[in-house]
C-alpha cells in the first residue's frame, strides 16, 4: 500500500488529519466538560449524604410493581411480555409453535409469509394455525366474559 501513495501525498493527508484533530478535540473537551457539569448538578455522591439519608435509596424505594406482568415468552430470542392475566394463561396453554405464531403476528407484527420463513412452515399452514388459535382465544375470552370473568 505504501507504494500506491507518494510521500508528498502522505504528508498532505497527515497534515489534514492533524488539522482536523486540532479542531475537533477542543470541541469534544468542551462537550465533555459541559455534560459533566450537568451531571454533577443533578447527582449527589453517597459520601455527601447525611446519616440515615441513604436508607431512602433502599430496594423498597426502587421496587417495580411486577404484579401486572403475568407472563413473558421467548419468541425469536426476544422477550415478549403479556400483561393481561387471562390472555397470558390462554397463551401458556398453547403449544410453543402456536403461541409463537400468535405472538409473532400480533406482537412482533410479522406477516404470515415472514413467520412461515422463520419457522420453516408453508404460509397456508401458518395462517391455518393462527386462525384456529385466534378463534380458540376469542371463544375462551367470550366464555370468561359470560361466566363473570372467572
Amino acid at each position: 500500500m505504501d507504494e500506491l501513495f507518494s510521500s508528498a501525498y502522505k504528508e498532505i493527508i497527515e497534515k489534514e488529519f492533524d488539522a482536523l484533530v486540532k479542531l475537533a478535540l477542543p470541541r469534544e473537551k468542551i462537550d465533555f466538560l459541559r455534560e459533566e457539569a450537568e451531571y454533577l448538578e443533578k447527582e449527589i455522591p453517597f459520601c455527601e449524604l447525611e446519616d440515615g439519608e441513604e436508607e431512602t435509596f433502599s430496594d423498597d424505594s426502587f421496587k417495580r410493581d411486577f404484579d401486572d406482568i403475568y407472563a413473558q415468552f421467548d419468541v425469536l430470542n426476544q422477550p415478549v411480555t403479556i400483561e393481561d392475566d387471562d390472555l397470558s394463561k390462554i397463551l401458556a396453554g398453547f403449544d410453543k409453535t402456536t403461541r409463537n405464531i400468535i405472538l409473532m403476528y400480533n406482537v412482533l407484527k410479522m406477516g404470515d409469509e415472514q413467520i412461515a420463513q422463520k419457522i420453516g412452515f408453508k404460509r397456508r399452514k401458518v395462517t391455518y394455525i393462527r386462525n384456529n388459535a385466534e378463534a380458540r382465544i376469542r371463544k375462551i375470552m367470550e366464555e370468561k366474559k359470560h361466566d363473570g370473568g372467572k
